[in-house]
């Protein structure tokens, strides 16, 4: 499955504020489950609603994941497919800046180090937006935008986000910006998927 791409609930992503069903990557699988991430960024939010020194634990953008957008964008035979992720986020590699404690998340965001794991070339890690983010967002001709990681940015009010054309910026951007996008991860029982194939799943990218 990994590469594969695969519909997996639904969320506001255009003008006229319907719910379409949001594609996700396949990043990763077990014998029994799959990381999906989604392929474009969904929204645009901040890391965290203050300017204020703040980790993954206690920033505002993960409680929103794991609880308006869990509740929000999935249906009950969707959550209850959403594993309960065991979650650590490293220091800043480059800056030191604390992680802060491990975290139990259904949704989350990817990590420095797994984006650097999972997309082994900066062209790979570019992401588009919705057409409903492009009056949100500044966004190359492209239709690429920034994406919000978990690892802290150089200082500890600031969060580190892979860059339009798939860079890492380490030092990130303050965690009040509400420009940058947000690219949900969730891992998902892989019998969710077996049980509907060939259903909302792509063939490989």
């Amino acid at each position: 499955m990994i590469g594969q791409t695969v519909e997996f609930g639904h969320y506001s992503i255009n003008k006229s504020y319907s719910r379409e069903p949001i594609t996700f990557i396949v990043l990763d699988e077990t014998q029994d489950k799959v990381l999906l991430l989604s392929e474009k960024g969904i929204d645009a939010m901040p890391y965290n609603t203050k300017n204020e020194p703040v980790t993954w634990e206690n920033s505002t953008l993960r409680r929103w994941l794991n609880k308006e957008f869990l509740e929000s964008a999935f249906s009950s035979d969707e959550i209850s497919s959403i594993l309960l992720s065991r979650l650590d986020t490293p220091d800043n590699p480059s800056y030191g800046t604390k992680g802060g404690y491990a975290t139990d998340d259904f949704v989350f965001l990817l990590s420095e180090d797994e984006a650097d794991r999972y997309f082994l070339m900066p062209e790979d890690r570019t992401a588009s937006i919705s057409p409903l983010m492009k009056e949100k967002v500044y966004a190359h001709d492209s239709g690429d935008a920034d994406w919000w990681l978990r690892t802290p940015g150089g200082r500890p009010n600031r969060a580190s986000y892979v860059r339009i054309f798939g860079k890492i910026q380490e030092g990130g951007s303050v965690v009040n910006d509400d420009t940058i996008s947000v690219r949900p991860a969730i891992w998902v029982r892989k019998s969710y998927f077996e049980e509907r194939k060939p259903e909302g799943m792509s063939a490989s990218r």
